[in-house]
């Protein structure tokens, strides 16, 4: 049986998520995420940098965004792989459409563990357990 298990809605749901299946609550790691951001700004994904995909993603220089990120802006799919190179775990975000799980981004890691994560409504995230 799969449900979803969801996260406070406190500005840090994405962390909740994430950290969940590590047992890091929220700010705790929203703060390891962004402290690791700050010190490997040229960190590549994809074959960009982490600077670069912040000045494509928000047009914002990489100081700017790390003070935003610090504020307790929202994190999307650029937190998302951060925690996937701090961690190296697969992560799967899902959408629930017509009463179905449809996925609609994947990161590869090693799956230890593979975190399993719903966008609800577009502006929260739960996280997906199968029993």
């Amino acid at each position: 049986m799969v449900r979803v298990v969801s996260m406070p809605a406190d500005g840090d749901c994405l962390f909740w998520a994430l950290g969940w299946w590590y047992d890091v609550p929220g700010p705790i790691l929203r703060n390891l995420l962004i402290d690791y951001l700050a010190s490997h700004p040229d960190h590549k994904i994809q074959g960009a940098t982490f600077r670069d995909w912040i000045k494509w993603e928000t047009n914002m220089d990489f100081r700017q965004y790390i003070t935003e990120m610090r504020r307790g802006a929202w994190g999307g799919a650029l937190e998302m792989s951060i925690f996937n190179s701090v961690t190296e775990s697969s992560v799967s975000v899902w959408e629930v459409r017509d009463k179905r799980f449809n996925r609609i981004l994947h990161i590869e890691g090693d799956d230890k563990p593979h975190c399993h994560i719903v966008y609800m409504n577009r502006n929260h995230y739960g996280v997906i357990v199968n029993d």
